[in-house]
C-alpha cells in the first residue's frame, strides 16, 4: 500500500464531500527585493513550496477537481494595502489567479478571535476602493469564486 500524503488526502476529503476546487497556497520564488536578497534558505523554502504548489495543481487536476494555476497575496502576514493589490491586479499572468485577502470590519475583535495582529480593515479598504473596481473594469479582470 502506497503513503498517502495530505494533498492526497485533501483531494480523497474534497471529492467526497462535493467540494469542486481547492486552494493551492504558494509563493513567488524571487523575494521583493531579488532572488536570493533574504538568504539561501529562504530561497530554498520558497522553492520547496513552489515544488510541491505545482505537484499539488498536478494531482487535482488528475482528480478532476479545479485549482486556479496562480496564487498571490502572500505578503509575510502583513495587509495587502491598496498600493499592493494595484500591483498584483496590474501584473496578472494569464489564467486564474486566486488573491488571498482576509478582509474584515473590526480590527480588534478579529485579531484577539484569531490571535493574529493582521490589518483586516486595511484589506477591506483595499478591495473595495473605487480605483480598484475602476482598474478592474478597465483591464477586464472578473472577481469571481469558486461555485459551479
Amino acid at each position: 500500500m502506497c503513503c498517502q500524503g495530505i494533498i492526497d488526502i485533501a483531494l480523497d476529503l474534497a471529492k467526497s464531500a462535493g467540494i469542486p476546487a481547492l486552494r493551492i497556497p504558494t509563493a513567488p520564488l524571487s523575494a521583493p527585493d531579488g532572488l536570493l536578497s533574504d538568504g539561501i534558505g529562504a530561497f530554498i523554502g520558497r522553492a520547496g513550496l513552489h515544488t510541491l504548489a505545482a505537484m499539488a495543481r498536478w494531482k487535482a487536476n488528475r482528480a478532476g477537481l479545479y485549482a486556479p494555476e496562480h496564487f498571490t497575496g502572500i505578503v509575510a502576514g502583513n495587509a495587502v494595502d491598496q498600493a499592493y493589490l494595484e500591483s498584483i491586479l496590474k501584473h496578472l499572468p494569464e489564467g486564474t489567479t486566486e488573491v488571498m485577502l482576509h478582509p474584515g470590519t473590526n480590527n480588534l475583535l478579529l485579531q484577539a478571535e484569531c490571535n493574529w495582529d493582521h490589518d483586516f480593515i486595511k484589506e477591506l479598504e483595499a478591495i473595495t476602493a473605487p480605483e480598484i473596481r475602476d482598474l478592474m473594469v478597465r483591464n477586464h479582470i472578473e472577481c469571481t469564486n469558486f461555485q459551479r
